[in-house]
Order: structure tokens, then sequence, then C-alpha cells
């Protein structure tokens, strides 16, 4: 498996590009109602089945198991594509601004789910030049209306509970999930605290989005500690060191022979005007094939981490479940 950098090239008027592809794993929660980690609204009725075509496209339908994502003030969706369809393929996409017309007929309305979930939704249609769409529609009738209820007729859907996030340091560290299939806005949001453990959703490759016949995995931006959520959530800007431009991600995501990938990669192959390391260390515990951490900028696999690069590094989780630990200090050891 490589460890490659997540495509960010899309434009806030336009669509997003093709998806990349890393792989690593996820935990699904027991819990019924979201979790504080998530740093949001919602996240009630996780089992409650969405009324198809019954809810209003202005209201934001936090009571099935979305979570607002107010900072981006699209009234609460992580994202709104304003979409073409000529037959089974979207022609067209112009991505919702903050502000403006939000989820209206025509549009697909995509939301965040709680830590340890995530969205069922999203539509057979595609882009035909590598974009993707996601969420549930606004029909003609201004209503709700899912666009895949052969996956589920939840918005939000467990991943396989194989991760979790360890933050072990005095101060949060936001990690923010690209909305995918869709905008590709890092706006799911994840806001580890102190002292705290969260899960950290990963997909199941055989049940999952599939682009043009490929699995596809979970891609988390990772922001240095201290980030306020709603600064860390968002399309960011160059030289913010937030964001899309966040310093690293994790990648992560169960494959269809059931093998559980998690890496930790470098944003600088996307070429930033300045780039700084994260400003604590990360390393995967737990029945692994091996190390994967980083520290200073280096990603560190080997017996005791001493095989270095500034690209990222990737394990396999033989059995069991992954942590991801978030630590104060620069320093690695077993």
């Amino acid at each position: 498996m490589s460890v490659a950098a997540p495509s960010r090239s899309q434009t806030s008027s336009k669509t997003s590009t093709a998806p990349t592809s890393t792989t690593v794993a996820n935990p699904s929660p027991t819990e019924t109602s979201s979790s504080t980690s998530s740093g949001t609204p919602g996240g009630q009725g996780l089992d409650t089945e969405f009324p198809d075509g019954e809810i209003d496209c202005t209201t934001f339908p936090s009571e099935y198991g979305p979570i607002e994502v107010e900072w981006a003030n699209i009234g609460g969706w992580s994202g709104i594509q304003y979409v073409t369809i000529e037959g089974n393929t979207v022609t067209h996409i112009d991505t919702a601004v903050p502000g403006g017309d939000g989820c209206k007929p025509g549009a697909m309305c995509s939301y965040a789910c709680p830590p340890g979930y995530q969205k069922s939704q999203w539509p057979s249609a595609q882009g035909t030049t590598g974009q993707s769409v996601g969420g549930i529609s606004c029909n003609s009738d201004g209503k709700l209306a899912l666009t895949n209820r052969g996956l589920s007729k939840n918005l939000c859907i467990p991943g396989t509970g194989a991760v979790t996030v360890q933050n072990k340091m005095s101060n949060n560290a936001a990690i923010c999930r690209t909305d995918y299939p869709g905008t590709e806005d890092e706006t799911v949001p994840l806001n580890t605290e102190p002292e705290s453990t969260s899960p950290l959703t990963c997909p199941d490759a055989s049940t999952y989005f599939t682009w043009e016949g490929d699995s596809t995995t979970a891609q988390y931006y990772v922001n240095n500690q201290g980030v306020p959520l709603q600064d860390a959530c968002i399309w960011g800007t160059d030289g913010s060191d937030m964001g899309n431009w966040a310093p690293s991600y994790f990648g992560v995501g169960q494959d269809v022979n059931g093998k559980t990938w998690l890496s930790i990669a470098s944003t600088a192959q996307n070429d930033p005007s300045s780039y700084m390391p994260l400003n604590y260390t990360v390393k995967i515990t737990g029945n692994t094939s091996g190390n994967c951490g980083l520290s200073n900028g280096q990603y560190c696999s080997g017996d005791n981490y001493n095989d270095c690069n500034t690209q990222g590094c990737t394990v396999e989780l033989l059995s069991g479940q992954a942590t991801y630990v978030l630590e104060d200090g620069s320093r690695l050891s077993n």
C-alpha cells in the first residue's frame, strides 16, 4: 500500500478532483447519541430511520444522527453541491458558499456524523471528470430525500470499530475528515480533548463508497495542538497551517480482504508556501505489522523507529484495535 498526499486542487466554486486512496482503519461506537468529542451539536437518533421525502430542505436533520458544522455557515451541512445530472452522470457542479442559497431543490446536501460513524448517503451518479458527489438530495418539492437507500435508511452508519485516537497532551488536537464523497473539504470534525480517547471512523471497503470500481478510504487532516475546531475543520488558506494546510494527515481503511491499514503522512507534497511540521509526536499502537510514528517532521518505522523519511509510514493492523497516540515531546519510543 502506498502513502500519497490527499488531492486538494478543488476550488470553492466548482468541483473537486479525483480521490486519492490510502488505507487505514476505524471504530464503531455503541452509543446512540453523539459524543462531545465531535465538538458540535447534533448526533441524536443514530438508530432512527430517516423519513424520506418528509423534512423540509431548510431543516438540518440533527435528530437523525448528523452533527452540525455551524462554522461552515451553510445551515449546518458539511458541504452543499448544486448539480446537473444527465442520465447517471453529474455533468456540472457548483459548490455552495458561506451564507449563500443553502440546501435548495437540485442540491446534494452533505453532512457530518459523530466520531465512529460516517454518512451513508451519496447518489449513484458521479462526476464525469473526477469529481465526487455526496449527501442527501433536496428534491423538487423542497424535501430531503435519501440517495443510497440500498446501503442504509439511517443517515449515519458505524465504521469498523478498529481505530481510536488518544490525546495525552495538555491541549486539544483537531482532526478533520475530508467530506468524501462530496466537496472534499475537511469539514467532518473530531476535537480530541486532553487526556481523552475517541473513536476514529474506519470505513469498510466492502460496503462503502467506491470510485470507478476502486475502494476508497478515510483521510483525516491533523492540526497542531491548540487550534480551535472551527479554524481547523474548514477550507483554509495557504500559510495558515490549518485546515487543508495542516501539517499531516491520517489514512484509515479496511480493504476488501478484511485487512485494516493505518498511515501517517505529510502534506508537504501539496507545496504550501511555507511548511512547519506537526508540533507534537504521533505513534500507532496495537498489534500491528511494525512501527509507524511521527516526530519533528520525520515519519519513522523500524524496530526502534530508526528508519525515517519526510513523507509517511503505513502499517497493517493484525488483530484487535489500533490507537493513534498524540503526545507532547519530540522522541518516539516503544
